[in-house]
Formats: C-alpha cells, sequence, structure tokens
C-alpha cells in the first residue's frame, strides 16, 4: 500500500477518518465507505482504500459512483479504491461488497493509504474494523426480555449456565504509533461485563 514516489510514509497522524455506515456485516451486504478529512481543510489528493480479513487476505469487493475515485485490482478484480487523478479532494465515497460466503472473517479491517501532496503520504495510519454479525435480532430480543422479567420479579440469578461459558478474544496491533485494540465477547449476558485496562508499566499502577 505503500506509493512509489521516492519518498517514505509520514508518522501516523488522526487528520483523516475512515468512516464506514456501520461496524458491523452480514456476509453479502453492502456498506458505504465515506473517506474524509477531519476538518474542511484536510484535503487529500490520492487515495487507496483495501478491505483485510484477520489473516491480512484482501476480502470483498469494492463499486463506486463517485467520480474521484475508482475500483483497481488488488489481489483480484475490484479488490480496492483508488484516486482518478491528483486533484485536492475533501472527501471519497465507495462502496463495499462482503460478498456471500459461509467463511466470513469475524473481523475485517478497512485499511487506506492517503496522498495529502506526491512527496507527503501517510500508509497504514488510517483503519476501520467491522465485525461479523453473527447473532440473530430474535436471540438479542428474547435474552433482554427474559432479564428484564428476572428483575421484575427480584429473582436474578448471577450464575451462568455450564453450556453459555463466556468466550473473550482480544487483538492489537501496533503500526507506526498508532495501537488498534479489538475485544470480541461472546455469550455475555446483560448483568455481566468486561474490564480491560491499559498501563505503560507491567504491573497495571
Amino acid at each position: 500500500m505503500t506509493p512509489q514516489h521516492g519518498q517514505t510514509s509520514q508518522q501516523c497522524q488522526n487528520n483523516y477518518v475512515i468512516e464506514p455506515e456501520k461496524l458491523n456485516y452480514q456476509p453479502g451486504e453492502i456498506l458505504q465507505v465515506n473517506v474524509h478529512g477531519k476538518t474542511n481543510i484536510d484535503l487529500f489528493k490520492g487515495v487507496l482504500l483495501i478491505a483485510y480479513d484477520i489473516n491480512n487476505n484482501v476480502v470483498g469487493t469494492w463499486a463506486t459512483t463517485d467520480t474521484n475515485v475508482q475500483t483497481i485490482a488488488c489481489g483480484y478484480d475490484n479488490g480496492g479504491i483508488t484516486h482518478v487523478d491528483n486533484t485536492d479532494k475533501q472527501n471519497i465515497i465507495a462502496y463495499w461488497n462482503s460478498k456471500q460466503t459461509s467463511s466470513a472473517s469475524a473481523i475485517v479491517k478497512f485499511k487506506a493509504t492517503i496522498v495529502k501532496q506526491y512527496s507527503v503520504f501517510y500508509v497504514g495510519c488510517f483503519n476501520a474494523i467491522l465485525t461479523l454479525n453473527n447473532v440473530s435480532t430474535e436471540t438479542t430480543s428474547s435474552s433482554l426480555a427474559t432479564s428484564e422479567s428476572l428483575f421484575m420479579s427480584e429473582s436474578l440469578s448471577t450464575t451462568t449456565p455450564a453450556t453459555m461459558d463466556i468466550g473473550v478474544d482480544i487483538m492489537w496491533t501496533y503500526t507506526d504509533g498508532l495501537t488498534t485494540v479489538t475485544i470480541i465477547a461472546n455469550n455475555l449476558q446483560v448483568q455481566q461485563w468486561i474490564g480491560f485496562g491499559l498501563s505503560l508499566d507491567d504491573k497495571m499502577v
């Protein structure tokens, strides 16, 4: 994702944003993704936008009606989005198709390279993370309704059934000064919570 401009990537800044319309997805779903400056003076000339799974494989395909960008082959046809020309841009809009697959990735990361000027660009600094939405609305609603009934009857049990083990996956990446942390919890009940702490030393003080 590094432009061949004879320069190295700049230190990461927070002046650009990847903004999907939501942060979870279903296989086969199409999501709008907006890449824009943090303020209206944070313009950019170039962009390369790609979606990766947890193993850094390119996933999904792209389409766009935005005349500032076009699809590009990254791993396969329409695997990424890039700029059409080097004019200043305030934002671009593209559409990511997650594709219908039985092996959909639990985590999808949108990554963008942003070119502010020919010799000033940022590689791997801007990310947005999607999680696979594999819990049905019916199941969620049923769990909430049951919990509300228990609260009303004042007979709430805090014991988790043996068949409902709670699984927690914590993943993080560190790139050019930016740490991205993803937490996935399975079977977490309404009355339960997860604590997560960060510290500059190994004693958490």
